[in-house]
């Protein structure tokens, strides 16, 4: 069921506003750009919850659409330097065909959105004031899109947050900053009982680098390490590089947590303490006659809960990582489909998908582009993953080996055949069956 609080209409009414006044000789200078995309994809998964009792299968349609526009350089007065930009974007999910309707663990997807009938919701609603002061300083306030980094540690997933950032680029020696306040959305709780403040600095170098620290201030109930809090405060701080030179690409992340989870009243607390890093390379080749190909490893780490500190949570599991795409999860690995702290594991018992007392993951991933023959790209990718901490002593979480096959019909189609299969490894019980999945999905945007 569609929800629609008084925020989310003052915020539409506002924009509606500010776009109907514009005046004839602003509209002349400004520009309208629109946003369209679209994601239909048929699925079907083999042994979902492979570990346990009840493993099922499962098979549908998704569609996830996307429509909107932005005016852009909108010209408030003639006598400053000052520009505003106005967006508004819809987005639609939505499932056919299913044989199991948002049954655990996709009901994860599936609770995050507003409407999951192929109903509109707004994704984007946003101003934002071009060199605000005549400063090079960007105020944006509304529903924005947003990652920070690589998105390990925060990112809007197509959802959207809500709030305010301001960021300016090249302020004092080429170094860029910005700094943000949101309060993301829930479809549970409307707007979030969780509030995000940070801030962040660019350097740029040979490549970037960005050094960042915030915190979420999360007001929710919760459970942590089986005691029941009233709140928490956790701050996460770290630093990224990315770089391209010639035909190597490279990008990394690494961030520490830290903070605390009270009961309230003077009640029980518990310290944070994780740390997570991620580093990924691409190298590009030309082939001669053949055609491009490329090669690509991945290293990551996130550290996982020890038993013998009872009140101190050592596993890194930021609230709003990046983790979802549409109605389906977005990781390492088709049917894993792993964060560094959380994955579609085999199991709808525990917050993080993994078998019970099992936390933080390492994962390496070695693939290959191969090059294109008659137009189709084919992609192969092997993954190993284990536990960074286990309470039953299996650390072995298991191997993946996917195959994409991807046919772009000039720049805004593709086509992309998808098949891969999971190899349970002693972190698991003896005798469960491999989970599997096959996908076809054609993408546009324009």
């Amino acid at each position: 069921m569609t929800k629609h609080s008084p925020r989310k209409i003052f915020a539409f009414a506002s924009l509606a506003l500010a776009t109907a006044f514009i005046s004839p000789r602003e509209a002349t200078a400004a520009k309208l750009d629109l946003m369209l995309d679209t994601e239909i994809k048929a699925a079907s998964y083999g042994n979902v919850n492979f570990a346990d009792p009840t493993p099922y299968n499962a098979g549908f349609f998704t569609q996830n659409a996307g429509a909107g526009f932005t005016i852009k350089n909108i010209k408030p007065s003639l006598a400053h330097d000052t520009s505003i930009d106005i967006s508004i974007k819809l987005r639609a999910v939505g499932v056919s065909g299913s044989t199991a309707p948002y049954r655990p663990p996709f009901d994860q997807a599936a609770d995050r959105y507003p409407s999951t009938s192929f109903v509109p919701y707004m994704e984007n609603a946003y101003v934002r004031v071009n060199n605000i002061f005549n400063s090079r300083m960007a105020f944006t306030a509304g529903r924005q899109p947003f990652k920070l980094a690589t998105g390990m540690t925060l990112s809007d997933d197509g959802l959207g947050f809500g709030g305010f950032s301001l960021k300016q680029d090249k302020a004092l020696w080429d170094i860029g900053w910005q700094a943000f306040a949101f309060v993301p959305y829930t479809a549970q709780q409307g707007a979030s009982e969780v509030y995000i403040t940070g801030a962040s600095l660019s350097l740029p170098a040979e490549g970037l680098w960005q050094l960042y620290s915030f915190w979420e201030l999360d007001n929710r109930t919760q459970t942590v390490l089986a005691q029941q809090m009233n709140k928490a405060t956790r701050m996460f701080s770290g630093i990224s590089y990315s770089m391209r030179i010639g035909n190597m690409a490279f990008e990394g992340e690494g961030a520490i947590q830290r903070g605390t989870a009270k009961s309230g009243g003077g009640g029980n607390s518990i310290s944070y303490k994780g740390y997570a890093f991620i580093a990924s390379g691409r190298w590009t080749q030309s082939l001669m006659k053949l055609g491009t190909g490329a090669a690509r490893l991945s290293i990551g780490r996130a550290s996982g809960d020890r038993t013998d500190t009872a009140s101190t949570d050592e596993a890194f599991f930021p609230s709003f990582g990046h983790r979802y795409n549409g109605l389906e999860r977005s990781g390492f690995g088709e049917v894993f489909a792993s964060s560094l702290y959380d994955a579609m594991g085999g199991t709808a018992t525990t917050a993080n998908g993994l078998p019970a007392g099992v936390s933080g993951i390492q994962m390496i991933n070695f693939g290959l582009t191969l090059p294109p023959v008659k137009g189709i790209i084919t992609e192969l990718d092997y993954y190993a993953f284990e536990a960074a901490t286990s309470a039953t002593g299996g650390q072995r979480l298991g191997s993946e080996f996917d195959v994409r096959l991807v046919y772009l019909l000039g720049d805004p189609l593709k086509i992309t055949f998808a098949a891969g299969t999971f190899k349970p490894g002693s972190a698991y019980a003896d005798g469960v069956k491999s989970p599997s999945k096959v996908s076809l999905e054609v993408s546009s945007r324009f």
